[in-house]
């Protein structure tokens, strides 16, 4: 399994609560659910911290980010969910996923640690 943390930096036309609002279940987009899934990612969250949306992406281990993100732009209605939840974030309607969300790096792993040191 492999974990992506991403982050979006958000601007002052953000709209929290309408955003947060179209990723209830009920307002998803289904071809949207379905194109995660036909990329392969296994699960998928956000997290909302003032001027920053976190995600975390749980894939399997031969996911290969590029190439499904690629894949991911070119899905049913992708392009137009990207221009419609951009209004929320104050991001650029014709930017896609991979360009406003930006990896994070991480720098601590607890089972690591835990395995070094037993």
């Amino acid at each position: 399994m492999k974990i992506f943390t991403k982050v979006l930096k958000i601007n002052e036309h953000f709209n929290a609560s309408e955003y947060i609002k179209a990723h209830q279940p009920e307002n998803m987009w289904p071809e949207n659910v379905a194109a995660l899934a036909e990329i392969e990612v296994l699960d998928m969250e956000l997290y909302l911290h003032d001027d920053t949306i976190i995600m975390t992406m749980i894939t399997s281990d031969d996911f290969n980010h590029d190439i499904a993100m690629a894949k991911l732009a070119t899905l049913p209605r992708q392009a137009e969910w990207e221009a419609y939840v951009a209004q929320f974030q104050g991001a650029d309607k014709n930017q896609s996923a991979k360009d406003k969300w930006q990896p994070l790096e991480r720098i601590y792993h607890f089972k690591t640690c835990q395995e070094f040191l037993n």
